[in-house]
């Protein structure tokens, strides 16, 4: 009996280091969906390293993404206004998302005020 063998994967099972998983698109090509801890990400022309954040301590971390979430917040308010003036309709979903960024960053910065005070934040999204 002349059995044949399966071909080899075309890409290691075993994800790489910083990697969660790899797999292929239906076109074949290569994806790997990286972890958290990367430590970089790569987009074309765009380079993204997480070490020096990574180096922070945990309340200059929060405080860190709650600039960041209202620096976005700051932009989708500004675009949507923009859209606004422009006469174009704004739904519920880009105000939403609008106000989430907002709402996030106010979250954070509480929670980072409170980790600088010494004591811990609570584990819930509440900020009343």
């Amino acid at each position: 009996m002349n059995r044949k063998t399966p071909p080899p994967p075309r890409f290691p099972r075993r994800p790489p280091k910083g990697a969660e998983s790899v797999g292929e698109d239906a076109e074949g090509r290569k994806i790997i969906v990286m972890g958290p801890n990367q430590g970089k990400i790569r987009w074309p022309g765009v380079e993204v390293f997480s070490t020096e954040f990574a180096k922070l301590s945990v309340p200059e971390m929060m405080y860190e993404r709650a600039v960041a979430f209202l620096r976005a917040g700051k932009l989708l308010c500004n675009r949507i206004a923009a859209d606004g003036k422009a006469g174009k309709p704004i739904n519920w979903s880009q105000s939403c998302v609008c106000l989430f960024c907002l709402y996030h960053a106010t979250e954070l910065f509480l929670k980072a005020c409170i980790s600088c005070a010494g004591a811990e934040p609570e584990k819930n999204h509440l900020i009343a």
